[in-house]
């Protein structure tokens, strides 16, 4: 295997280096890049046993802290593929720690703004975006300059800053068009248009860009790309009344995270079809997929995604009459609510909303009234409903990386 594996680096680093003695020493960096991330995106879905052969391999063959920091780099891909994003910023930290080079460091600062959305840690997440996008400046770098924003628009989406984020988008358009950047990019820029879009409520513009993000994930064969897209049309196809083309699209996202072992993705949709049963009143199937997002969430941090899950379950054994399994339920649901306000991503809010200039409340989820008497349920669960649209424009954010 490793021999093998030594001579994929050696044949890639032909193609992309080729020892061309004209080339600049830019582009050389960028190929390094470029070889560290083709080699992360290959084996990413990949055993435990054959990353780590795949890591001992590569530090037989890269030697020096610049080199090394490519290594690091790549365990943060594997990292983040299983869902273990504090681990995988880990990673990140010590990459940056061992690089001098201005585009390694801006990819790195790039991939961490992005990480630090999924823990919630948005202030890294922005000061971290704006050194990549001071780097991407002095470099005079379009695609670095893309990347930042795409994630930037991504960031204010979280924050329910609905404007910039589509301006962000709107430059990174311009950028992708002027400099004839890859078509992945492309499909990150539709990808989060439908987003956005979903979120403000946008039925008709959300799916007209989720259907071009799939066409073209299709067509490069990006399938976590494809899963976002599917995951993403189930959701608007749901709130528009559309029930089975809503199932059909959110099956197609389980199937693709189910084969390529992704459970944080996979526990969304799973949370999202469960709900679309729970409110066409379908219990069976609908605690069928919660309790299957249960299974994936128990032992997390995916608080968004509890909240979503346990509050259903909730609805579910009210209108079943099972008080213990309601009661239950309620109090994961509230515990992960209590969580989510305790934490330090509170602060960072805070803090990011005083960079921006603004003053508008982002908290998206209301903490619900640590107890409720059985007889009041009924309308505490009909407050909860209201605010399940809210928490899935939160959730989406998963189908960044």
């Amino acid at each position: 295997m490793r021999r093998v594996f030594k001579n994929y680096i050696f044949l890639v680093f032909i193609f992309y280096s080729s020892a061309n003695q004209a080339q600049s020493e830019l582009t050389y960096i960028k190929s390094e890049f470029t070889v560290a991330d083709s080699i992360a995106s290959q084996y990413k879905y990949s055993s435990d046993g054959v990353q780590d052969s795949i890591l001992i391999s590569l530090k037989e063959e890269w030697k020096g802290s610049e080199k090394t920091s490519l290594i690091y780099f790549v365990k943060s891909k594997f990292a983040a593929s299983s869902s273990k994003y504090n681990t995988a910023i880990s990673e990140l930290d010590s990459a940056l720690s061992l690089t001098k080079t201005p585009f390694f460091r801006g990819q790195y600062l790039i991939y961490k703004g992005s990480l630090s959305i999924f823990v919630n840690d948005l202030s890294t997440s922005l000061n971290s975006l704006l050194n990549a996008q001071k780097i991407a400046e002095d470099l005079e770098d379009d695609k670095l300059k893309c990347q930042v924003l795409i994630v930037r628009a991504e960031l204010n989406r979280v924050l329910v800053k609905y404007d910039a984020a589509l301006k962000n988008l709107e430059e990174a358009e311009m950028l992708l068009e002027q400099s004839d950047l890859e078509i992945s990019l492309k499909i990150r820029i539709y990808d989060r248009y439908a987003a956005i879009y979903a979120s403000k409520d946008g039925s008709v513009p959300a799916r007209y860009y989720s259907i071009k993000a799939l066409f073209l994930a299709e067509e490069i064969g990006d399938l976590n790309a494809q899963a976002v897209s599917h995951n993403e049309l189930g959701f608007n196809y749901e709130h528009s009344g559309q029930i089975d083309s809503a199932i059909f699209h959110y099956n197609k996202a389980i199937n693709i995270w189910s084969e390529i072992d992704s459970p944080v993705y996979l526990s969304n949709v799973l949370g999202n079809l469960g709900r679309l049963y729970q409110r066409n009143d379908q219990s069976d199937s609908s605690e069928y997929y919660l309790l299957w997002a249960d299974r994936l969430i128990r032992n997390t941090t995916w608080y968004f995604t509890k909240i979503s899950v346990y509050g259903n379950l909730s609805i579910i054994n009210y209108h079943k009459g099972d008080s213990a399994k309601f009661y239950k339920y309620q109090s994961m649901e509230q515990r992960a609510q209590a969580a989510l306000s305790n934490s330090s991503a509170t602060d960072n809010v805070v803090r990011i909303e005083k960079q921006f200039e603004q003053s508008e409340n982002l908290r998206i989820i209301e903490k619900q009234e640590s107890e409720i008497e059985l007889n009041k349920a009924e309308s505490e669960l009909e407050k909860r409903r209201a605010n399940q649209f809210l928490i899935f424009t939160i959730i989406s954010s998963l189908g960044l990386i």
